[in-house]
């Protein structure tokens, strides 16, 4: 299990470092929202799984 905790911290790091670069480039507009939205589904699913495993 400490591998899916692992994972899910890089997880993290990644998606803060992927939205500040979509904020960069799309401003605070639609492009970031759906961006943060995207993500958010993503580690969403990435927790539930490790939660059932």
């Amino acid at each position: 299990m400490a591998g899916d905790s692992d994972a899910l911290g890089r997880f993290q790091g990644d998606m803060e470092t992927t939205l500040r670069l979509s904020q960069k480039y799309w401003g605070s507009g639609t492009g970031y929202a759906d961006d943060f939205q995207r993500l958010t589904e993503m580690l969403a699913g990435f927790q539930a799984r490790i939660a059932t495993n």
